[in-house]
């Protein structure tokens, strides 16, 4: 070996002993995480405040923990930035009970979620069991409590409007930083679409949070038959905003948990034209009394196995007929919106004069 290669063979040498003194002097790993002692700091994550760790310790009347393995590993998991949130909480008094702290780690809620949530009044509130009626809490089972269907905690979380920081107070009125007292505006069917409207009708507004919505559906509906129904007072059980998008916990129309979503729209419109109680007295143009068998029609033809068996979102639903806000009774031209060569074949076909001579279309 030359005099160079020793040299270095002995540099790498001394380079790994003092490698390996260093390791075995250096302070263990710590782990990330929580561990519910006051004072007890691991990582980097936040650590509770006395208040809520004895929320976090919490106890039920038989001595059992109020919070469940799946709430505490939710809590573990959350950065210190939205430990920090619920410190704030707990330290304003908007969050005072075990439970109540448990029902919101049930709802899973992201930490930009949190953000929003946790420092709104409104929601904070309405989600607390001691402080509210069934008629208005939020809870992630409404049916268990008595509470309306639409008072979802779950869903009120993920709605597209509390995701861009529109909650409560953005319809029911009132401030969501200050104390409870509030005062909000009486709503009634007819309201709701010109309420709405005043968003969804503005394109500054709606440009704020997406420009890719249309600004135009409150002009559409207007002229549809559910918009003239109602608004001209006609009939106060036709649909609005609310009867096919929901109240609370509203997804866009691309999320598959939506009413409005492609296969889910046959099922929304069915919950008011499959059921015959709810149609009763309202006729068509001819004097006959509304059908309440479409759905059933629709699931048999070849549009709806392909769309409900097959889950091909291609193929129409009531609304790519029908239209969605501007709804009416299609005319017979409008399968060639789709089925373009057929169309002109039947223009070019005697069934043609066949139709028009008895007004089909």
């Amino acid at each position: 070996m030359t005099l160079r290669g020793w040299q270095l063979g002995a540099a790498v040498v001394v380079f790994m002993v003092l490698l390996m003194l260093t390791t075995l002097h250096a302070d263990p790993p710590v782990p990330v995480g929580i561990d519910y002692r006051l004072g007890a700091r691991v990582g980097q994550a936040t650590e509770p405040s006395e208040a809520l760790l004895g929320l976090l310790n919490g106890k039920d009347q038989a001595g059992n923990p109020v919070l469940g393995a799946d709430e505490s590993t939710y809590f573990d998991g959350l950065p210190g930035t939205a430990k920090d949130l619920f410190n704030e909480a707990v330290a304003d008094e908007n969050i005072t009970s075990s439970e109540h702290l448990a029902e919101l780690f049930k709802a899973h809620m992201a930490p930009d979620q949190l953000d929003v949530v946790l420092r709104d009044n409104c929601f904070m509130c309405h989600t607390d069991a001691e402080s509210q009626t069934p008629e208005t809490l939020f809870s992630m089972d409404p049916s268990a409590g008595g509470s309306p269907h639409f008072m979802t905690l779950a869903g009120l979380a993920r709605d597209v409007h509390m995701q861009k920081g529109l909650s409560c107070a953005g319809c029911h009125g009132g401030d969501p930083s200050d104390v409870m007292d509030h005062d909000y505006p009486e709503m009634n069917r007819a309201w709701v679409p010109v309420f709405c409207g005043t968003c969804h009708a503005d394109v500054d507004i709606v440009g704020h949070f997406n420009s890719t919505l249309p600004t135009d559906q409150l002009a559409k509906y207007k002229l549809g038959a559910h918009g003239q129904a109602l608004l001209d007072g006609e009939e106060s059980r036709s649909a609005e905003c609310v009867s096919c998008h929901g109240v609370h916990g509203i997804l866009g129309k691309n999320d598959p948990r939506s009413p409005v979503y492609p296969k889910n729209v046959p099922a929304t419109c069915a919950f008011c034209h499959a059921d015959a109680e709810k149609m009763e007295g309202l006729m068509l143009a001819d004097g006959s009394p509304l059908p309440v068998d479409q759905l059933e029609g629709y699931r048999s033809s070849v549009h709806g196995t392909a769309l409900l068996d097959r889950g091909d979102i291609g193929s129409p639903a009531c609304d790519d007929c029908h239209g969605s806000h501007a709804t009416k009774i299609p005319p017979q031209r409008v399968c060639e919106e789709c089925h373009a060569g057929n169309g002109e074949l039947f223009a070019g076909s005697k069934h043609k004069e066949a139709f028009q001579e008895h007004g089909w279309g």
